[in-house]
């Protein structure tokens, strides 16, 4: 009995670190969660992804002042910019991007939990940050709202003009984008 408690917290505490750290709340059966114990490709690739990202935005110019909005703080660590949290559900379904990335129309609590997400945080929503660059991921798309996910590529015809792409990985599933105001 002992053996199966010990076990279980083992299962549990790795399936948690993996949900926490990289993003993956998908739970595939117990033999295929095994083989992802031992295989650890992942970790190194998402890690990497990190610092390549935050490579890239640190070589923009007064990166140090402007917004990256994304669900991860990783990017805008390793970029030296400042951090506007989303996790993409916020918003109205016909909101544009523009209208998404201004916030234009996000509930109360919405940017409430934005702004205290945020580096710096905003807690009495002063400043009302607007993102100058957007990081999407693939990892956090099952939460992700529908009219969103075209973030996802980059030749949608949705995605507007002033979105250039800065980066983009058919491995991970990450695009990066320069919003130009």
């Amino acid at each position: 009995m002992l053996v199966l408690i010990i076990v279980s917290n083992i299962g549990f505490s790795y399936k948690l670190e993996r949900m926490l750290l990289f993003g993956d709340s998908s739970y595939d059966g117990i033999i295929k969660e095994v083989e992802k114990i031992f295989s650890g490709n992942n970790k190194e690739l998402i890690a990497l992804e990190y610092k390549r990202i935050g490579e890239i935005l640190s070589q923009e110019p007064n990166i140090e002042n402007k917004y990256v909005m994304s669900v991860d703080f990783n990017y805008p660590y390793y970029s030296n910019s400042k951090f506007l949290f989303t996790t993409f559900t916020e918003g109205e379904d016909t909101d544009s991007l523009n209208e998404f990335i201004s916030r234009k129309n996000w509930s109360e609590i919405e940017i409430a939990y934005s702004n205290n997400n945020s580096v710096p945080d905003d807690r009495y929503d002063k400043y009302k940050p607007i993102a100058d660059y957007l990081v999407y991921t693939e990892a956090h798309e099952e939460r992700v709202s529908e009219h969103l996910k075209i973030l996802r590529d980059p030749n949608h015809p949705e995605i507007p003009q002033n979105f250039e792409v800065l980066y983009i990985s058919n491995q991970t599933g990450v695009v990066v984008y320069r919003i130009n105001h």
